[in-house]
């Protein structure tokens, strides 16, 4: 079995990976349900750091890959990075989806729920 890896983003980085990711669905509709898949799973299992949350928001994000889903996210990454130097300004989207704060807004509904969150794990 694959060892889980993690990578760590501090407070607005992963919004900045995921605005280039979800640039991929604009540009290729048949990538959107992999990338929606990618996006539930970030929101998922993303990890805060600091826990309990100290402040209105978390200092930094912990994402446990798998090998071929931090593939997966490094691709598109690198896909939407490109699309978005090609692209005109009047061809973005207008709109960007805060990745950051529906992670937050999860973790929040499990607290809320009952279910265990300690130390930023589960």
């Amino acid at each position: 079995m694959a060892t889980p890896m993690i990578e760590q983003f501090p407070k607005g980085k992963l919004n900045k990976c995921w605005h280039y990711i979800d640039l991929c669905k604009y540009v290729h509709p048949e990538l959107t349900g992999t990338i929606d898949r990618m996006r539930d799973m970030l929101i998922r299992y993303t990890l805060i750091k600091p826990w309990p949350l100290r402040g209105d928001a978390p200092e930094c994000f912990h994402v446990r890959f798998l090998p071929k889903e931090q593939n997966d996210f490094f691709f598109y990454y690198g896909l939407g990075y490109g699309l978005e130097a090609q692209m005109q300004e009047a061809e973005l989207p207008k709109e960007h989806f805060d990745l950051e704060k529906a992670i937050v807004d999860c973790r929040l509904d499990y607290v809320r729920q009952g279910k265990v969150y300690q130390n930023g794990a589960w």
